[in-house]
């Protein structure tokens, strides 16, 4: 596909998928008029998001769940979710329960072995 050159007939738009530690991102100029479609297979074009979007299991507007055939504008920012390891409301459970053990084997040490 190969796009219009006149002005005002391409849009600026951002690709991103945040990893643990970084966040990897790429700006594109697709056509007006543009799906989220398009951009994202623009950006498997480029090296190491081919991976990442296939990764992917849903994808928004600037935090705002979308589908695929979402029309974009100009300066938009489609980001890229992965599925979730552990439902947060586990997770905290989790942390919860750790947290109360710990407190719980903290007093039974005796006074003198405790350490500030």
């Amino acid at each position: 596909m190969s796009l219009p050159s006149l002005p005002g007939t391409l849009i600026q738009v951002t690709v991103c998928y945040a990893l643990a530690q970084s966040c990897r991102e790429v700006t594109l100029m697709l056509a007006k008029g543009s799906l989220v479609q398009d951009a994202l297979s623009r950006a498997r074009e480029h090296s190491g998001f081919g991976m990442l979007v296939d990764e992917a299991v849903t994808f928004g507007i600037f935090g705002v769940k979308c589908d695929l055939c979402a029309l974009l504008s100009d300066g938009d920012r489609v980001e890229l979710y992965r599925a979730l390891v552990v439902e947060p409301k586990v997770a905290r459970r989790r942390r919860a329960a750790h947290r109360q053990k710990v407190r719980q084997t903290k007093n039974r040490v005796p006074i003198a072995d405790r350490t500030v």
